[in-house]
């Protein structure tokens, strides 16, 4: 069945669902069926595969599972031959897929403001189960998050979540903002690295102690 406005229709930015605790808005899946359909697959065939209603996308405020949402990427990622499947999904995304908070950011005084807003209201627009936290020292800045239901180890997962928040972060801080180094908690393939590095911008570290994007 072919759902009239599924995840090939852009986030509504102005959302104010809140999620469920374990859940994720499939606002976040926003250009999945395009990926799918770029490395040869049919999106349908996969969301019945996995037990999924693929009207279940026909809004972005709808919510899925999380465990579900991360077997979903891994599952394309193997089933299509792409290892950096979770790194695409987020390259062909926009800021938007978190919803409402990117606007709220975007209407922030500062930089620093933006950041805040971030930490503050992912949880409540994006999914209640990911956790960000601003770490400053002297000379640099690290954006960490982490997932409340163990999910932080899944390597699809985590490669869309790095480039969507440093896609956020570049829009926020414009020009000024480079990224100095980036860390995942994930193993990386050795083979992957430089697609990834050359994908951020900046050197990234595997089975690190936490994900983080650091920055000036």
């Amino acid at each position: 069945m072919q759902p009239q406005n599924n995840y090939m229709t852009a986030p509504n930015s102005n959302a104010v669902t809140i999620p469920p605790l374990g859940t994720v808005r499939v606002g976040y899946f926003w250009s999945l069926d395009t990926l799918v359909r770029n490395l040869g697959g049919n999106p349908f065939d996969i969301l019945e595969k996995k037990g999924l209603d693929p009207r279940l996308f026909d809004d972005p405020d709808n919510t899925l599972e999380c465990t579900a949402a991360v077997d979903l990427l891994a599952y394309c990622s193997t089933s299509l031959g792409d290892p950096l499947f979770g790194l695409h999904l987020a390259a062909l995304q926009e800021p938007d897929v978190f919803g409402c908070v990117v606007a709220l950011a975007q209407a922030a005084p500062s930089f620093r403001q933006a950041l805040q807003c971030l930490v503050d209201f992912i949880p409540v627009s994006a999914s209640p189960e990911c956790e960000l936290e601003l770490v400053v020292t002297d000379n640099v800045v690290e954006l960490r998050w982490r997932s409340h239901i163990g999910l932080g180890h899944d390597i699809q997962t985590s490669y869309h979540g790095l480039l969507i928040i440093l896609k956020t972060l570049r829009m926020l801080g414009r020009k000024q903002f480079q990224p100095k180094y980036a860390s995942l908690t994930c193993p990386i393939q050795r083979a992957d690295l430089e697609a990834i590095s050359q994908q951020l911008g900046c050197r990234i570290q595997g089975n690190a102690s936490h994900n983080a994007i650091a920055f000036s």
